[in-house]
């Protein structure tokens, strides 16, 4: 009986020092292009804590004012492990997007709202593509601005777009992305000559002849053999100038200085068009550093 007594108290012992094993919080430190770093270095944290259904819960979080940037769940305590619910948030604190994960794939309904919490997109994700109707307002309106048939990430059937006041404007059909044949129509429902509903930036020039001709191997990168591809973002805005140029994937500081050098040069584009309207267009443009043989 005195054995089994001491027995029960080990036991009872050691279920707080398992629970506090299990519920101990994991950080991680980034910089402004995502490299992992030290606290007093960093831009973002991540903080993963372990949840009772065996996931983790994650938060993401501005290092300078601790603003929630986005929060979620996984499967581990990384970022490519995502599974179940995700939202990410505007700078005002309002939700951005939600949705779910699965296997690190977006999955069912998304929806994304505008900072002053107006709908501003919905549509649904099958293993991480969108697929089916997606509909898209007019901002700070409820008014349905195009809805479009998704397949695999790609417009393909019927986009239709719609006047502020709801009357019909357009309606094109597409196959993967290419447009086979359209109507457009004025405010009085009159038949008008037909232009896509987009049309994407585009240069006069040849963008990897431009990259090979102005990007020099820097000599540091050089001397040690770094061998890789930065990744540049950046906006194409209604003028067609290169704006909000960052570095969204990091090779080394001096090649990410030549690729940002670079880019600044970069002559202008013609803007992109979407429903008859000039509009920014977002980009990210690798550029390799590779020596020769």
């Amino acid at each position: 009986m005195k054995s089994v007594f001491i027995s029960v108290i080990l036991c009872l012992l050691s279920v707080p020092l398992l629970v506090n094993a299990q519920s101990k919080k994991r950080y991680f430190y980034y910089d402004t292009v995502d490299r992992q770093t030290s606290k007093g270095l960093a831009d973002y944290q991540i903080v993963y804590t372990p949840d009772s259904t065996g996931l983790f819960s994650f938060e993401k979080r501005k290092m300078s004012d601790d603003r929630l940037l986005m929060n979620g769940h996984c499967v581990s305590p990384d970022s490519e492990s995502r599974t179940g619910s995700f939202v990410s948030y505007h700078e005002n604190g309002t939700p951005n997007e939600y949705g779910q994960y699965l296997n690190n794939k977006r999955v069912g309904l998304w929806k994304t709202y505008t900072d002053s919490s107006k709908l501003k997109e919905e549509g649904s994700y099958v293993e991480g593509k969108q697929e089916g109707l997606w509909k898209y307002y007019y901002e700070n309106s409820k008014q349905l601005w195009y809805n479009v048939d998704m397949v695999a990430d790609k417009r393909d059937g019927t986009l239709k777009s719609f006047y502020r006041n709801g009357k019909l404007k357009r309606i094109e059909q597409l196959d993967k992305g290419v447009t086979i044949s359209g109507e457009c129509y004025d405010k009085d429902g009159k038949d008008i000559e037909f232009t896509p509903f987009e049309q994407m930036p585009y240069t006069s020039y040849s963008i990897p002849q431009f990259l090979a001709a102005n990007v020099h191997y820097p000599l540091k990168a050089l001397d040690g053999y770094v061998q890789g591809r930065v990744f540049a973002t950046f906006v194409i805005d209604k003028q067609g100038n290169v704006t909000k140029l960052k570095i969204s994937k990091s090779l080394t500081k001096e090649c990410d200085a030549e690729v940002m050098r670079v880019m600044r040069l970069m002559p202008k584009w013609v803007p992109g068009v979407m429903d008859d309207e000039l509009v920014e267009v977002w980009y990210t443009q690798p550029v390799r550093f590779k020596l020769e043989d």
